[in-house]
C-alpha cells in the first residue's frame, strides 16, 4: 500500500473576503487531497492486479492438465446418460454437444471453487490504470479551476502550469479512455481521426495508420488521442509523487489560520 502525505498549513483559509468564494476554494482544495488518495489507492491496486495472474495460475501445464481431466470426467458422465438406441449420426451429434457442454461446465465448476476468469484477471490492471488516470485528470482540472479564481495566490497558477507541462498527455489520455466507444472506431466527435506516425515498444508505424485503444505496456497506459497521436501516462509512484508535490505547493500558497492538518487522516 502506497501512502503519500500532505500537510495543510492550517484549518481555515485567510485573506478571501467573499465567503462564497472561500467555500468554493476550500472544497476544491479538499478535492485535491482526495485525488492524491485516489491515485495512491489506484496505484496500489494496479500493482496488486498485475501480480494476481502469476499467483492464480502458478504452473500453467499443471493447470491445463487439471482442466482436461475435469472435462473428461464430465464427458464420461454425460455420455453415460445417453440412450442406448441412438443411431450413429445421432450419437455423433450428441457427443459433439457433450464436449461443448463439458467445457462450459468445467469452467463453471472452477468459478464456483473461487477461480476468477482469465479475462477478468487481464482486465483488472486496466480498470485500476484508468482510475489512476481519472484521479490525476480531476486533480489537474481542479487546479485549473482554482487558478482561474481571482482570489487565489499566483502560486496556484504556477503549480498548475508546471504539472500540466510535466504530464502533457494526461487530459487527452483520460478523454480517449472515457470515450473509448469513439476511439475504437478511430473517431473523435464522430469524425475520422488522422492517425499520426508512431514508434514505441509495441508498434513501428512511421507512416501512421495504426489505431491503439486502451493499451498497457508495463506501467504505461495509453492509446490514440483525438489528434491522432499516441499518448500515455505512467502508472507509478513517481507520477503520484509529482502530483503530491504539486498539491503541497498549492496548499502552501494560501494563508491559513489554526493548527496544521496532516493527511491522510
Amino acid at each position: 500500500m502506497y501512502i503519500f502525505e500532505l500537510v495543510q498549513p492550517g484549518c481555515w483559509l485567510k485573506g478571501i473576503d467573499d465567503k462564497v468564494v472561500q467555500g468554493d476554494v476550500e472544497s476544491l482544495l479538499h478535492l485535491l487531497s482526495n485525488c492524491i488518495s485516489d491515485a495512491a489507492l489506484a496505484l496500489s491496486l494496479f500493482e496488486e492486479s498485475q501480480a494476481l495472474e502469476s499467483v492464480q495460475h502458478g504452473d500453467r501445464k499443471t493447470e491445463w492438465e487439471e482442466d482436461r481431466q475435469r472435462e473428461r470426467a464430465i464427458v464420461v458422465r454425460l455420455e453415460g446418460e445417453l440412450p442406448d438406441d441412438l443411431d450413429y449420426e445421432a450419437r455423433r451429434r450428441a457427443e459433439d454437444q457433450i464436449r461443448e457442454l463439458a467445457a462450459h461446465e468445467a469452467k463453471r465448476q472452477k468459478w464456483q471453487e473461487g477461480r476468477v476468469p482469465d479475462e477478468y484477471i487481464n482486465r483488472l490492471p486496466f480498470l485500476h490504470a484508468k482510475s489512476f488516470v481519472y484521479a490525476l485528470d480531476t486533480l489537474q482540472k481542479s487546479m485549473e479551476l482554482l487558478a482561474s479564481m481571482g482570489a487565489v495566490p499566483p502560486g496556484v497558477s504556477d503549480a498548475w502550469r508546471d504539472f500540466k507541462a510535466a504530464f502533457p498527455d494526461l487530459v487527452h489520455v483520460r478523454n480517449s479512455a472515457h470515450h473509448i466507444e469513439e476511439r475504437v472506431q478511430g473517431k473523435h466527435w464522430a469524425k475520422r481521426i488522422d492517425l499520426k506516425p508512431l514508434s514505441n515498444d509495441a508498434f513501428h508505424a512511421p507512416n501512421g495508420g495504426v489505431l491503439i485503444s486502451d493499451m498497457l505496456m508495463g506501467r504505461r497506459y495509453g492509446g490514440t488521442l483525438a489528434d491522432g497521436r499516441y499518448g500515455e501516462v505512467e502508472i507509478s509512484a513517481e507520477t503520484v509523487t509529482a502530483a503530491q508535490g504539486t498539491v503541497q505547493r498549492v496548499l502552501n500558497a494560501f494563508d491559513w489560520t489554526g493548527p496544521a492538518m496532516h493527511m491522510p487522516r
